[in-house]
């Protein structure tokens, strides 16, 4: 439907040494730039995307951060809708090919 929210599932970027806080943060900034709905994120570094996001964002977004990627697949059906247009994004390292599973299952 063009009328489903925008939701961002992400989990840490890995092996960014260094400049990880900064690129996490960049994530945000994009992800508000492009007035994403909702993020849903897990892991470290996370917290700074979802803070930058907040920072950026012309409308408010609606964010939730987990500690890691099992926390955020246990709750996921209380956050996510049918009409919503989901993207999700980690390094694999996030392993949230679990919450593009879980998606599934909650949706068929």
């Amino acid at each position: 439907s063009p009328n489903g929210r925008t939701v961002f599932i992400c989990g840490t970027m890995a092996e960014l040494g260094d400049d990880s806080e900064s690129l996490h943060g960049h994530i945000g900034k994009i992800a508000a730039d492009t007035n994403v709905d909702l993020i849903l994120a897990a892991g470290p570094f996370t917290e700074n995307l979802i803070s930058s996001a907040k920072k950026y964002a012309e409308n408010p977004i609606k964010t939730q951060l987990f500690e890691n990627t099992d926390m955020l697949c246990s709750k996921l059906q209380d956050f996510v809708q049918q009409d919503d247009i989901i993207l999700v994004k980690g390094s694999r390292l996030a392993k949230l090919e679990l919450a593009v599973a879980r998606l599934k299952e909650i949706f068929s």
